[in-house]
């Protein structure tokens, strides 16, 4: 559970600036937004509704300011609005009918009419974006994913300061977009940033200096030398305009004398690079950043390959940058660890949300196995629906482990091989592999 409590007025206050980044964002004159609040614009409210809501909820309600409703105008990327009156008790709960609140729609932004939204439960005074209808029997019954709606309100107004998501008055612009993405005016989506591509290359100079500060002297010769070039990249078929080719040629030029970055990861020469797998597929397949040091006879058809006729076998084990999903919400740096080995049996290494991988495996992929899922998110994040996780939310925590001790270097880098991250399933070392939930 959360270790802080709902706060109506402070999640009021980032509702209201989010507000505010919508208004002007659209080009509207800022003495023209409305200070109506969704209380008044509501009332009179059937007392048999009002009598219903939570005190903490009814204070945040009072204070929440609203727009009048136009459906080509959207509170968020991702939320139409709060919701109206009549519909916050349409989610109704078997055992207690008022326990969950529906209160802000989603714009359907991934699934088209079937998209939740946000939901304040009301025993807990909790908050999660639930993306399917789908996942409510799931959701309403853990507690994966619920925290606090400023929690969630204040990942939206970072997404809004990075620039993952922006509002623009201009509607061109949106039209041209609109057979790519779909544009809920004033808001507009962009699967990586600028910001995306400084964090993963600040994170991997963050690791790389760890390392190279507890490296035994004299050090080696150099053997690597970083970024590689432009010519490695064209012939490894590194599409430009892309967060991938962005990173690799954006990391300060430096010389490196180890090539191991994690037990049993590590970074690939140029002739390894440009023999990189899957390169000459019709479509992006998954992307071999940092090679592993075992291949892999587990079969990761469900998670590379779109097309169920491809079955691949003695891949190699690594960290992937990931295609980016269908849909118009993608995270273009987004990867996942492919190990030699399942992991969870021992049911303590979890994902982000606190749920344990081997739990997760019974509820979705019983035919599936557990190599890949060793620093993700977990399915219900409460912020967004399902993305894997960021680049570098993975190098950070390797950086950790170096600065912090728990993996130890030698002339060659971190040592230990790639099963040492079997010791994520032991109640010792789990919570060394578990990166901190955010969006």
């Amino acid at each position: 559970m959360p270790d802080s409590a709902f706060d109506p007025q402070l999640s009021a206050e980032l509702h209201n600036t989010i507000l505010h980044h919508a208004w002007t964002g659209a080009g509207r004159d800022l003495a023209l937004l409305p200070s109506t609040t969704w209380w008044e614009g509501s009332s009179p409210l059937p007392a048999d509704t009002a009598i219903r809501l939570n005190a903490n909820l009814v204070h945040f309600l009072r204070l929440a300011k609203i727009t009048t409703p136009d459906p080509q105008f959207h509170f968020f990327y991702f939320l139409r609005s709060l919701q109206v009156s009549a519909q916050m008790y349409s989610l109704s709960y078997e055992s207690d009918p008022d326990r969950f609140i529906y209160l802000y729609p989603s714009t359907s932004a991934i699934f088209d009419e079937d998209e939740v939204g946000i939901v304040f439960d009301q025993k807990t005074e909790l908050a999660a974006y639930v993306a399917h209808w789908y996942d409510i029997p799931c959701m309403f019954g853990e507690t994966w994913g619920w925290k606090p709606l400023q929690d969630i309100l204040r990942a939206y107004l970072e997404m809004i300061e990075e620039g993952k998501v922006q509002a623009s008055s201009n509607r061109v612009e949106e039209e041209e977009e609109e057979q790519e993405k779909p544009r809920f005016f004033p808001w507009q989506y962009h699967e990586y940033t600028d910001r995306d591509i400084a964090k993963a290359i600040n994170a991997f100079t963050r690791l790389l200096d760890a390392i190279d500060q507890r490296l035994p002297q004299p050090a080696r010769d150099p053997e690597l030398q970083l970024p590689y070039s432009p010519a490695t990249l064209a012939e490894a078929a590194i599409p430009i305009n892309t967060f991938i080719r962005s990173f690799l040629s954006e990391v300060p030029p430096r010389t490196l004398s180890f090539r191991y970055i994690a037990p049993g990861i590590s970074i690939q020469s140029a002739t390894e690079f440009i023999a990189r797998p899957w390169k000459d597929l019709s479509y992006i397949g998954p992307f071999l950043l940092f090679r592993g040091d075992e291949s892999s006879s587990l079969s990761y058809k469900r998670l590379l390959f779109p097309n169920p006729e491809y079955s691949h076998q003695g891949v190699s084990t690594g960290l992937y940058l990931m295609p980016a999903a269908e849909g118009p919400a993608n995270f273009r740096n987004s990867c996942r660890l492919l190990l030699p080995f399942n992991i969870g049996a021992r049911e303590y290494a979890r994902f982000s949300n606190g749920q344990k991988l081997q739990e997760a495996r019974a509820w979705y992929m019983p035919q599936e196995d557990t190599s890949f899922e060793l620093y993700q998110p977990g399915r219900e994040s409460g912020f967004l629906e399902f993305h894997e996780v960021q680049l570098h939310k993975v190098l950070l925590n390797w950086a950790e482990r170096v600065e912090m001790g728990d993996w130890e270097v030698n002339a060659d880098g971190v040592v230990g091989g790639i099963r040492k991250f079997a010791e994520a399933d032991t109640p010792e070392h789990w919570k060394e592999y578990q990166i901190p939930l955010s969006w």
